[in-house]
């Protein structure tokens, strides 16, 4: 990557905002008392995403959409291509595998819809991956139902074997089942922002576990506040005994600005605990906070991607850790000064590092799409962040992005190397990584959920 102008706008604790090359005027005035900018430019090499490849599959073809969901370890890497047109009468969608050799990863089989499942579709729409445990939403709809079905498949030595496929009860339509999986054995979260038992739209999600050799349902969840078109669990995220739903188009002091809800496991059954995270009193309508979450232990990061505050549509993201009462504080407040560069599209957390796709921004061209680092260093600071080296308008880079222990993994679903919308996904390394960074427990790097 060249040298370029980074511009590092730091205002009040735990805020910042980033821009590389042309920076956007701040309005100084919108900005809340006591808070104001401090403004510093300095010319940086800021590379600590070192490329490794571009990454499609051997099918993969005009509208596919691949890079549409993302999740990997340092094992495997799954990439959805959710309109993928597969042989035979199988269903649209596909997860495409891809194995660790050495220093790249290599194609290794695709999973699709099950022959026997008339209802499948969208296959791939969502991806989560733990250990042996591979996850598969496929939310779409067939006729006038959209029913939606998760799959789950498990290591048996030679490949991920087809081992359970889950419904919502009774197979209401139009739930949209599948939308958003999240997976720490032995629980596994499934959105479903269709549902219509708080209102039509509301949302819910369903809690899965895995018990007597089988994953059975445990419990359905609604957000304690809900209301129509809340879309509660078009996000979810796991880790330990605690779980996240996101509900972007939940109304408080503006509409859709969104609405994020914590779960924690008690004795016997899973509770929401009793704060709701909203937005900061400066979200704007339609900010959409909760689009996309990403649990990992005692941090969590949310993505408000159409957020107004500084720009039209520049989107932001919260970091937020636990307390030992076990309520949640913002750590920091970060955005990207592009206007409809949707900051905030894509999370991935990390034990000390955060990824954030922004799949509008203009950095390489306009609409291409950026993924921004944050390490924590005794506060959250900007690490770097990178385009595709063959950006292209659309491209969507960043619209979906996984953390593994190796690196990153970036979805850009619009991609047009192998047609229009084909997709691609892209593989970095962490410079971060090779200087020590990642010591401790990096086995739980294979729970971060994207």
């Amino acid at each position: 990557m060249n040298a370029q102008k980074l511009h590092v706008v730091t205002i009040g604790t735990g805020l910042v905002l980033i821009a590389l090359g042309a920076v956007a005027e701040v309005d100084v005035e919108r900005m809340p008392a006591p808070v104001r900018p401090v403004l510093e430019e300095a010319t940086l090499v800021v590379d600590p995403l070192l490329f490794e490849q571009k990454i499609s599959g051997p099918s993969t073809n005009s509208g596919d959409h691949f890079g549409a969901s993302v999740a990997g370890d340092a094992s495997w890497t799954v990439v959805g291509a959710p309109d993928q047109i597969n042989a035979g009468d199988v269903g649209p969608g596909a997860a495409n595998l891809f194995a660790r050799d050495g220093s790249a990863w290599i194609y290794d089989g695709v999973l699709t819809c099950p022959p026997t499942d008339s209802t499948c579709s969208n296959f791939g729409a969502s991806v989560a991956i733990d250990g042996e445990w591979l996850v598969v939403g496929a939310p779409g709809h067939v006729g006038t139902l959209t029913i939606g079905r998760v799959h789950v498949y498990r290591w048996n030595g030679s490949g991920f074997g087809l081992n359970r496929v889950l419904a919502a009860p009774s197979s209401p339509t139009n739930v949209l089942f599948g939308t958003s999986v999240a997976i720490d054995y032995p629980f596994l979260v499934v959105g479903t922002p269709g549902d219509d038992d708080g209102g039509t739209n509301a949302g819910a999600v369903y809690l899965f576990w895995y018990t007597s050799g089988a994953w059975a349902q445990f419990s359905k969840h609604v957000a304690s506040d809900t209301g129509s078109a809340d879309d509660f669990g078009r996000a979810v995220s796991i880790s330990g005994e605690t779980f996240v739903v996101g509900a972007p188009g939940h109304d408080t002091a503006t509409v859709d600005n969104g609405a994020v809800y914590t779960f924690t496991r008690g004795a016997l059954l899973w509770f929401e605990d009793d704060t709701v995270l909203l937005p900061s009193t400066t979200a704007t309508n339609n900010a959409h906070f909760g689009e996309a979450l990403s649990l990992m232990g005692d941090r969590l990061l949310v993505g408000a991607p159409d957020d107004n505050y500084l720009n039209t549509e520049g989107g932001r993201a919260w970091i937020y850790g636990r307390t030992p009462s076990d309520s949640w504080n913002p750590l920091a407040n970060l955005y990207a000064l592009d206007a409809f560069g949707h900051f905030g599209s894509s999370v991935s957390m990390g034990s000390g590092i955060a990824a954030i796709g922004a799949s509008g921004s203009d950095r390489a061209v306009p609409d291409a799409g950026a993924v921004f680092v944050f390490v924590d260093d005794g506060g959250w600071q900007y690490e770097g962040g990178t385009t595709a080296s063959d950006a292209h308008g659309g491209q969507l880079f960043g619209g979906s992005v996984a953390l593994t222990p190796i690196g990153v993994i970036v979805g850009a679903e619009g991609d047009e190397e192998l047609g229009g919308e084909a997709g691609a996904a892209y593989s970095y390394i962490l410079a971060i990584f090779t200087d020590g960074f990642e010591s401790g427990d990096t086995a739980a790097w294979s729970r971060t959920q994207s």
